[in-house]
């Protein structure tokens, strides 16, 4: 203990003692088990061989699945469901789960307590609503029954019954199509089977690969190019119509000749296709004379061999491709061309969109200034109301005293 707190009252300058308390010998960390875990808990843990077991029965049709390559194939999806699952339900199992909710709405409509007749009677009107939807649903003849029943007929789903056991012994029953009766055999469940499922193959088309998307996008630049009355070239093996930007700028040089040629562009065109022809024979004529200087050399006369044999082997294979590289070339020049305007069209957008969003902050900042600029003319105004109010006075004040002087 230092002199410096020497002179403080109430100091204590003893041992300090710290005690504690003994342990007692029930007292324990381990949980109590009076209390039960609660039954909202489940407590169970997944069997991988039940888990196994519970689809090992699966069938899977694959009959119309297409596993071609071609660029429009089609991707078909498989549908496995099974009666055990409340999330997949048939057309005729929702229509009596709607029927049974239905009566039951009625029934509760019907034994309902401390609601006036006239919330009985709007909630009786929209169940009996309910009740003559269903019934059109059940009867098919409503347009969306229709057209569903168009949609199965042209899709052609698969399906068979099958018969399930839940865990209390009742048998259930999962039909892959409405029209599907069970036989006699099929009532036959035992308690315990495993779940059987039902595949439904479901060719739904989605274009979500690469080469499905430039499929989509070539037949939506021919349906363009159809709507702008382009003609369509027929080629040997495969019809293709040509490209489109080509063909807008012959449109556009055809337009211009007719629209702003005059007769002296008409005879000075006229010229420069006789000189251009001109031109063309005397380059044939020195073509000529070069191969008849080269031909005098055994060297190139070996390598101009050489070249020419490799291009008869690939002969074949141009040839099977000539009907189609001119069309292929037009339209892949015309979509780089799209994909370019695309691009910057992108980039104009990206830039307008930066150009808002600065203006909303530069009008944030100016509504901050107005906001800022009306509080201070509101305060100024209240202080130019004081300082009149105060000169009034001041004035008055004045005024009495040059009257009593008076």
């Amino acid at each position: 203990m230092t002199s410096k707190y020497a002179a403080l009252p109430d100091l204590d300058s003893s041992q300090d003692v710290y005690e504690t308390p003994d342990l007692a010998s029930d007292i324990t960390t381990l949980p109590d088990d009076d209390h039960p875990l609660s039954h909202d808990i489940d407590s169970s843990h997944l069997v991988p061989s039940a888990a196994a077991d519970r689809f090992r029965n699966s069938r899977v049709d694959a009959t119309h699945a297409d596993f071609s390559d071609r660029l429009t194939a089609k991707r078909a999806s498989y549908a496995v469901s099974s009666e055990v699952e409340s999330s997949s339900e048939t057309t005729s199992a929702r229509l009596a789960r709607l029927q049974r909710e239905i009566e039951e709405l009625r029934a509760d409509i019907a034994l309902g307590e401390g609601e006036d007749e006239e919330t009985k009677e709007g909630e009786r009107r929209g169940v009996e609503e309910l009740a003559t939807a269903l019934e059109g649903l059940n009867r098919g003849d409503g347009a969306q029954e229709r057209l569903a029943r168009k949609m199965v007929a042209s899709l052609g789903a698969v399906g068979r019954v099958k018969k399930t056991a839940d865990e209390t012994g009742e048998a259930t029953e999962a039909t892959g199509e409405a029209t599907a009766q069970p036989t006699e055999a099929d009532k036959i469940v035992e308690k315990g089977r495993s779940a059987e499922y039902t595949v439904t193959y479901a060719p739904a088309y989605k274009a979500s690969h690469t080469l499905g998307r430039v499929a989509d996008f070539d037949h939506r630049l021919a349906l363009l190019e159809k709507a702008l009355g382009l003609s369509a070239s027929t080629l040997d093996a495969t019809p293709l119509s040509p490209a489109m930007l080509p063909q807008l700028d012959e449109l556009s040089r055809q337009l211009a000749v007719l629209s702003q040629s005059t007769t002296s562009s008409l005879d000075s065109a006229s010229r420069r296709v006789k000189q251009l022809t001109q031109d063309t024979e005397k380059l044939a004529e020195a073509r000529k004379a070069a191969k008849a200087a080269v031909a005098d050399d055994p060297m190139e006369n070996e390598e101009m061999l050489g070249k020419i044999n490799a291009l008869y082997g690939v002969l074949p294979a141009i040839e099977g491709m000539r009907p189609l590289l001119p069309a292929m070339l037009e339209r892949l020049r015309s979509l780089r061309a799209i994909h370019a305007d695309a691009g910057r069209a992108s980039e104009t957008i990206r830039q307008m969109e930066e150009r808002i969003e600065e203006n909303e902050a530069e009008i944030q900042k100016w509504t901050e200034a107005l906001v800022n600029m009306e509080g201070v003319v509101k305060e100024n105004r209240g202080q130019v109301e004081e300082n009149v109010k105060m000169v009034e006075g001041w004035v008055k004040e004045i005024e009495e005293k040059m009257k009593r002087l008076g």
